[in-house]
C-alpha cells in the first residue's frame, strides 16, 4: 500500500510542471542571452517567499541560463533595477503583469518590488 503523497512531494510536482512549462514557453532559450543552454533556470519575477499568490503564475517565470540568472551584469540578483529595466523593454506583458500585482497589493516589502517600483518611477519621468 502507497502513502499519500505529502504537502512537499506535491508542491515539488507542481514547481517542476511549472518550471517546465516556463522553459516550453520560452523555446528553451535563455531570455537574456537568447542562447539553448543544457541547464536552464526558471527564475520567479515576484519571489515566491513574499509573493505566494503567484509562484505558479506563467506570466511570473522566465527562463534563464545559471550566467544570466546569478553571475552576468544583467543578472536579476546582481542588477535588480537593471533587469526589471530590460524586462519592461523586452517582455513588456510580464513587466505589465507583475507591476498590476504589486499595484493591487497594499505594502510590497521586499527588494524585487522596490525595483519594480523604482523603474516605474524612472519611466514616468522619461
Amino acid at each position: 500500500m502507497s502513502r499519500p503523497p505529502t504537502k512537499r512531494s506535491i508542491k515539488a510536482k507542481l514547481h517542476k510542471a511549472w518550471a517546465d512549462r516556463i522553459k516550453e514557453r520560452d523555446n528553451h532559450l535563455c531570455q537574456l542571452c537568447r542562447k539553448p543552454h543544457r541547464v536552464l533556470n526558471s527564475h520567479h519575477l515576484l519571489p515566491q517567499e513574499n509573493y505566494p499568490f503567484a509562484r505558479y503564475e506563467l506570466l511570473n517565470g522566465i527562463c534563464l541560463c545559471f550566467r544570466c540568472h546569478k553571475c552576468s551584469n544583467n543578472s536579476p540578483h546582481r542588477d535588480p533595477l537593471g533587469f526589471i529595466r530590460w524586462l519592461r523593454v523586452y517582455k513588456a506583458d510580464q513587466y505589465d503583469w507583475c507591476m498590476e500585482q504589486l499595484d493591487d497589493l497594499e505594502t510590497p516589502q521586499d527588494d524585487a518590488s522596490d525595483a519594480f517600483l523604482e523603474a516605474s518611477q524612472q519611466e514616468d519621468e522619461i
